[in-house]
């Protein structure tokens, strides 16, 4: 997969969702709750289209190491 083609982590800001499931800096996202994006304005689109407060299903790449999945 190309990297340009999806969301690379820049920042976890403190005390987010994204810190507390585990996100961290560099993580490539692939999937988030099952749908794939591949600009971060898709990403934007795909978070607010989740339910809020549930957990959700990330598929990432993590050290050149595929993790998760949905």
């Amino acid at each position: 997969m190309c990297r340009e083609a999806h969301g690379a982590t820049r920042s976890v800001p403190t005390a987010t969702p994204g810190e507390k499931g585990g996100l961290k800096v560099g993580d490539i996202l692939i999937t988030v709750g099952g749908k794939p994006f591949r600009e971060g304005f898709e990403l934007q689109k795909v978070v607010a289209s989740l339910p809020v407060g549930q957990p959700v299903e990330v598929a990432l790449i993590r050290a050149g190491e595929p993790e998760g999945g949905d």
